[in-house]
This record gives C-alpha cells, sequence and structure tokens, in this order.
C-alpha cells in the first residue's frame, strides 16, 4: 500500500475500534529503529484489478464479528 505504521500506530488503531477502551503503556525503546520498505509492483502487475483493504476497515470489519466461543 506504500504505507508503513509503526507498533504504536497499530495499537491505537486497535483501541479505537475496542470497548472498552484499553490503556496503551509504552516503554523506552532498546533497539534502533528499522525501516522496511517492500515494492509491490510485482503483485500490482500480477493483479492488475485487485486492490488492498486498508487496515482501518480491515479491523473495523474484524471487530463487527461476533465473538464465538468454542468449548470441548
Amino acid at each position: 500500500t506504500g504505507r508503513s505504521l509503526s507498533f504504536a500506530e497499530v495499537a491505537r488503531l486497535v483501541a479505537d475500534q475496542s470497548e472498552p477502551k484499553p490503556r496503551i503503556e509504552s516503554v523506552s525503546r532498546q533497539m534502533p529503529i528499522t525501516h522496511r520498505r517492500f515494492d509491490t509492483t510485482v503483485l500490482a502487475r500480477a493483479f492488475p484489478d485487485w486492490s488492498c483493504t486498508t487496515l482501518e476497515e480491515g479491523l473495523a470489519r474484524i471487530m463487527r464479528q461476533p465473538i464465538v466461543a468454542k468449548c470441548r
């Protein structure tokens, strides 16, 4: 998608979809930041009619699903 998110940003997106809202705690960084980039050109060429679901929309879909507990 060309969009990178930090772990903290993803945690906030999940928290925004949650009830009750969880508290997010931070700890000091122990390792240097690493930046990873992915070239999706080959994927786009292979599947020209396909489009990604945004993380926000994917999380919203997941959070709308009923919780089903399976006990055996």
